[in-house]
This record gives structure tokens, C-alpha cells and sequence, in this order.
């Protein structure tokens, strides 16, 4: 076995009267009328005198490899009377989650131009708030609905069917959010729509021919953890050979090792780092070493800093962050324990 990615659009406030959430992959919007400030690097926001404010995520600025799914971008919709959010182009998920009426807006229009788009309307602004939706074929507002739906975008890139919403809500009111998380989460789609995205993200192409078959019956099966899988990914004569690209200078090994740290740490290496890790590959070898990196708290901290931020956009609190980060378990399992917890389920 040599060893498509979503990216996703969280467009939760506008300083303009305009918010354009643009993604060459279809891209998820999620509009929210807190008073928050947050806002990701994606953004590349106008200042109070401009009239736009622009969030692209052509491929995420910070991806790690739990994801198949960008950052998102957060908004703030403070003193503005009309606001539109454009999703372009592609099959888009917008999520509104208003906790309060925005000081000041009058209207917020939802454009969701060509494609299949959908709208979850968790919280509408309400109050004297015009909302208007151009360009959207499905508008949901039950709770079951959206959390089925959401999971769907997230893991298996695509927006669900009405046949397989109604499947999945009789299971969820049987069995409970975990049951239908963890069905939807480590199902044969996603396994595949995840390891086809480390496909593009570590090795720069797409599988073909099936070659990701191998990997994602490892998974299903339980033979390898993610972990395992994108050691041999990380290790692979292939990405080996990708990172003597990514790098013009140094040796072989040296771009190696930096290589790792752009696409795992997503940060670039001092010469120290890299002299410690070409030090110890004859004795690890290169998937050691990837192993290593996976197994850091940084690269873990980096991980649950973004399940934070993508799955309940917020940012981690201390004492999670800890938790989960020394808690041993599989990136897996916890995202898995994201996606069924309650706050996921009301905010997600």
C-alpha cells in the first residue's frame, strides 16, 4: 500500500456589511450572534470603515491530522444593520446559533449561491431581525436534524440525505448520541473520506486505484490506530521523498525531519530540533521518529486545541485541554468524545 479534503468556513461574525465564506471544497459557514472578538488567521477581515469582510480556507491554515475539515473563521456581528453571508460555490452547511440579537442588526441575508446548501437554524437572531435565505434548498431547525447533519458534513463531507436523517434520529432517540456519533464517526465513508484526506494532506495527491482500501479495513478493524496509520504515512519512502520538495536546503534527512515539522507540528524547526532528530534516525528509523512526533503533547495539544475550536468554537479550557491531551486515549476516541458530548449536540 503506497501511503478529499473538506475544509470548512465558520463565519460567525461580520465588522462588514458583507461576509464572504469561500472554499474550493464546498464550505461550512456558522453564523452565531455572540459578543465575542475570536477571530482565526483564516480571516482576512476588513477594518470598521470597510463595508466586507472576506474569510477564505482554500485548504486550512492549521490542519492536523484529525481533520478532514478546515478551520473556521469567527465573525463578530456588533453595529451592523444589514448583514449578508455568502457561501458561493459548492454544497455548503451554514449553522446560525444567535444567543442574543446582535447590537444593531436589522437584517442578516443567507446566500447560498450554486450548489446544494443547507441552513441549520439552531438560534435565528429573532427580535425586530429580518432573516432572509437566497439560494438554500433546506432549512432544518430540529435538534436531532441538525446534530445528524452536522456529523455528516464533518466526517463524511457530504450534506445527508432525508431517507438517512430519518434513519439515524430512530437510532438516536434508541440509543443515544454516542451510539449514533460513534455509527457515523467510524463508519467504512468516513474512514475512507479521512484516509483519502491524509492522502492529499501528507502526500500531495489523491489515492488511486483503491490503495486507501488497505488502510481503512486496518481501521475498521481495529489493526491500526490513526496514529498507526499516519506513522506509515510519515515514515513512507514516498512522503520521505515529498519533503526533499518542501525544503531546498539541507540534507536529505534534515528536510525530513523538517518536513515533519511543518505538516505535523505546523511550525517550522530550529536547527537544534532538527540535529537532535537526524541524530536519533539510525536508531528509530523514520516511521520511529513519526511516531514520536504523534505521540508529543504538543502535537496533542495542538489536536484538542482544534477539536475545541471546530466541533464546540470555542477555545479549550485549561483543565480540558490538560485532560484530554495526557489522557492517553487515540485521536479517535476522542474526537468520537466530542461529537457525542452534550455541548456538541447544542452547539455543534
Amino acid at each position: 500500500m503506497d501511503v478529499d479534503e473538506l475544509n470548512d468556513v465558520n463565519a460567525t461574525d461580520a465588522n462588514g456589511s458583507d461576509a464572504n465564506a469561500s472554499d474550493a471544497n464546498a464550505s461550512d459557514a456558522n453564523a452565531s450572534g455572540v459578543n465575542g472578538s475570536h477571530m482565526n488567521d483564516d480571516v482576512n477581515g476588513s477594518d470598521a470603515n470597510a463595508s466586507d469582510a472576506n474569510a477564505s480556507d482554500a485548504n486550512g491554515s492549521h490542519m492536523n491530522a484529525e481533520q478532514n475539515d478546515g478551520d473556521m473563521v469567527d465573525f463578530l456581528f456588533i453595529n451592523k444593520a444589514a448583514v449578508t453571508i455568502n457561501a458561493l460555490g459548492g454544497n455548503d452547511l451554514v449553522t446560525l446559533d444567535f444567543g442574543q440579537v446582535p447590537a444593531g442588526l436589522t437584517s442578516l441575508t443567507i446566500n447560498g449561491g450554486e450548489g446544494r446548501d443547507t441552513v441549520n437554524a439552531r438560534n435565528l437572531p429573532g427580535g425586530d431581525v429580518q432573516t432572509t435565505f437566497v439560494g438554500v434548498e433546506n432549512v432544518v431547525n430540529r435538534a436531532d436534524d441538525i446534530f445528524i447533519r452536522d456529523l455528516y458534513h464533518l466526517r463524511l463531507g457530504r450534506d445527508a440525505g432525508d431517507d438517512e436523517v430519518a434513519g439515524w434520529r430512530d437510532i438516536l432517540r434508541r440509543e443515544g448520541r454516542s451510539f449514533v456519533a460513534g455509527g457515523i464517526e467510524f463508519s467504512d465513508e468516513a474512514r475512507t473520506h479521512l484516509v483519502r484526506s491524509w492522502y492529499q494532506h501528507y502526500l500531495g495527491r489523491d489515492a488511486g486505484g483503491g490503495e486507501e482500501r488497505g488502510w481503512v479495513n486496518a481501521l475498521l478493524r481495529g489493526q491500526l490506530s490513526e496514529e498507526g496509520v499516519l506513522a506509515s504515512f510519515l515514515g513512507s519512502a514516498e512522503f520521505y521523498q515529498r519533503a526533499q520538495s518542501l525544503f531546498t536546503t539541507g540534507t536529505p534527512d534534515e528536510r525530513f525531519v523538517r518536513a515533519l515539522y511543518r505538516v505535523v507540528l505546523n511550525r517550522d524547526a530550529s536547527q537544534d530540533d532538527v540535529t537532535g532528530w537526524v541524530n536519533a534516525l539510525p536508531s528509530l528509523g523514520r516511521q520511529g521518529v513519526a511516531q514520536a512526533f504523534l505521540a508529543s503533547l504538543e502535537f496533542r495539544d495542538d489536536v484538542v486545541r482544534d477539536f475545541y475550536e471546530n466541533l464546540l468554537h470555542r477555545d479549550a479550557d485549561d483543565d480540558g485541554l490538560r485532560g484530554w491531551r495526557s489522557s492517553g486515549f487515540g485521536l479517535g476516541v476522542i474526537r468520537h468524545a466530542f461529537e457525542a458530548s452534550e455541548e456538541f449536540f447544542n452547539h455543534g
